[in-house]
């Protein structure tokens, strides 16, 4: 089974990643949350989200998913 990982900005950091993957029916689900600058443009759309920002460390918490069901 091959699932696409999105590449991370540089400087990300505190990195989580969460992965299923279901070898029978081929289903998945990949979760990845990480801290990086504010200064970082993150395009939001249905995989990528900006879930928090810290304007006193000029960070923000990002969280990246993906699935097939």
């Amino acid at each position: 089974m091959k699932v696409f990982v999105p590449d991370l900005p540089r400087e990300a950091k505190n990195i989580d990643i969460s992965f299923y993957g279901d070898d029978f029916l081929g289903d998945f689900s990949l979760e990845i949350g990480f801290t990086c600058s504010i200064k970082e443009k993150i395009t939001e759309d249905e995989k990528w989200a900006v879930k928090s920002v810290d304007n006193a460390r000029a960070t923000q918490r990002v969280y990246y998913s993906n699935h097939m069901e």
